[in-house]
């Protein structure tokens, strides 16, 4: 499922804090312009730029935050992970 694009002034102050997505579902992150901050808040976790060439993925529950690094145009889709 791929949720409506927003913008640096338009990300939810949800997505700028720690969260995760439920069992099961993954995210990617997928920039139209500009670029974001991408952080996985795990052992081993580690910060990311984000652009156009580089989307984000995110397995199920991992704790994330995102923060506009400028302005920033992007979109996520939600897959559910089967097996």
């Amino acid at each position: 499922m791929r949720a409506a694009e927003f913008g640096e002034g338009s990300i939810l102050s949800t997505c700028e804090k720690n969260h995760a997505t439920r069992p099961g579902v993954s995210c990617m992150t997928h920039i139209v312009s500009g670029r974001l901050r991408h952080r996985i808040d795990e052992p081993g976790g580690r910060e990311m730029r984000l652009d156009p060439e580089r989307p984000g993925l995110v397995a199920p529950e991992v704790l994330h935050p995102i923060d506009p690094d400028g302005p920033a145009l992007s979109f996520v889709e939600f897959h559910r992970n089967t097996g």
